[in-house]
């Protein structure tokens, strides 16, 4: 039996369960997103790009020899790149929720105003130095905004995170 003969029989037999195939690459990919959401904050850059792209190898393997009739890369890209939106989205609501839940709604003052320096490729934002009422520094770092919202001596009501 020759080469092609052996492929087109086990594409057939492959394709004979194209549900039990979707379910088992759905998990997969459910199951590398929920990895990579966890390992977000935990591993560093280089790991994290290299993770996703030992993700994108096995998800392109994963299409490709569980019954793709087509290019198996481009699916899997647009996977990948889907995947990566939805970690950088849930850790951002992450991040929102937990300050939600544990901070504490305070009144402030902006005591020092100043716009990042000019970079290549970033934009400058405007940077604030907030204080309590009885003079304490707000813990955390500085309010940061796209627009110069504030003036320096504004009250402001903010959630301020315990934990900085």
């Amino acid at each position: 039996m020759s080469a092609a003969a052996t492929e087109a029989e086990a594409r057939r037999r492959r394709t004979r369960y194209p549900v039990t195939l979707a379910v088992t690459i759905g998990c997969y990919m459910l199951a590398a997103i929920a990895g990579m959401f966890f390992l977000t904050n935990h591993v560093g850059t280089v790991l994290q790009v290299l993770l996703w792209i030992v993700h994108c190898v096995v998800l392109t393997l994963l299409i490709e020899k569980l019954g793709a009739k087509e290019s198996s890369l481009y699916a899997a890209l647009f996977i990948v790149v889907t995947s990566l939106l939805s970690v950088t989205v849930a850790g951002i609501a992450r991040d929102d929720l937990t300050l939600e839940q544990r901070g504490e709604t305070v009144t402030v003052t902006v005591v020092k105003k100043w716009l990042d320096p000019p970079g290549v490729s970033k934009s400058r934002d405007y940077n604030y130095e907030l204080k309590h009422q009885d003079g304490t520094k707000v813990l955390g770092p500085a309010l940061r905004t796209a627009k110069d919202r504030f003036d320096v001596g504004a009250v402001l009501t903010v959630i301020e995170d315990p934990a900085g």
